[in-house]
């Protein structure tokens, strides 16, 4: 497996082009694959012809990338780096890496 962690971090350092991600072979495998999956989706957008911008959780730009440790809310106080895509007229978009999610249930679970 950390074999295929260190060439996860290879390809992560050359789809992040210009910037720092704080992530070692040291970090679990899941941590490094999510900014991996973040890495790629990136990566993927440039090639595609969109502006990349990285920000901190108040919207400044950035160079250095800060990962959450845990998942978290977006508005939490706590600093973290997002990626904002845009492509050209179009609404940019947010690209985040352990977020915490909530949802609505309408009903509650049968139990068996």
């Amino acid at each position: 497996m950390t074999g295929r962690v260190d060439e996860m971090l290879i390809e992560l350092d050359q789809a992040l082009q210009h910037v720092s991600a704080p992530c070692t072979s040291a970090d679990r495998a899941d941590r490094i694959y999510e900014v991996y999956a973040f890495a790629q989706v990136i990566a993927a957008a440039a090639e595609s012809g969109a502006m990349v911008v990285y920000e901190d959780a108040d919207e400044r730009p950035v160079k250095e990338l800060i990962f959450r440790g845990a998942p978290g809310v977006l508005h939490g106080g706590r600093q973290f780096t997002h990626a904002v895509l845009s492509f050209g007229d179009a609404r940019p978009v947010e690209v985040h890496v352990r977020v915490k999610v909530r949802g609505k249930v309408s009903r509650a679970n049968p139990t068996s």
